[in-house]
């Protein structure tokens, strides 16, 4: 029975990584948006003569617009990704516990284990699973944290 449980393991960490990797992407992403963001609105309110002098105001106002449309869909698209983490973990959890519990009810309709010995592993099952569950959390905040940190690291 702790050989299936922990199958399911190995198989956890794939969604996890890969998961991980595409929030650290789209954070980075972000983070370059936002400079853009940063230093269009810079140029702008700094040159804001200028602009009103040629009468570009509705030129920079799209500008604005377009940059701040790409900032709200690299965040649409980070939450979208960071909130199929829990379903999936969720998923393959539920997976993992069901494959316990067949082959351990298994063995009990057999007589190889006894009821009570099959209940305490089941509970103990459930409680291994719960901080792989808040592993996947913690590494899309980590993630997201390098790739907002850039390239340095």
């Amino acid at each position: 029975m702790a050989i299936i449980a922990f199958i399911v393991l190995p198989v956890a960490y794939y969604p996890i990584f890969k998961i991980g990797r595409k929030v650290r992407g789209v954070r980075t992403r972000y983070q370059r948006a936002m400079a853009e963001m940063t230093a269009f609105l810079h140029e702008t309110l700094a040159g804001h003569k200028i602009v009103k002098a040629f009468g570009m105001e509705t030129h920079e106002k799209e500008r604005f617009f377009a940059k701040s449309k790409d900032l709200f869909d690299l965040e649409v698209r980070s939450v979208r990704i960071r909130s199929l983490a829990s379903p999936i973990m969720e998923i393959l959890g539920g997976i993992g516990i069901a494959l316990v519990i067949w082959y351990g009810g298994w063995q009990v309709i057999e007589g190889l284990t006894t009821p009570g010995n099959f209940s305490s592993f089941l509970a103990s099952v459930v409680l291994l699973y719960e901080p792989v569950k808040k592993l996947s959390v913690l590494n899309n905040a980590t993630q997201e944290g390098l790739g907002s940190s850039g390239p340095y690291l």
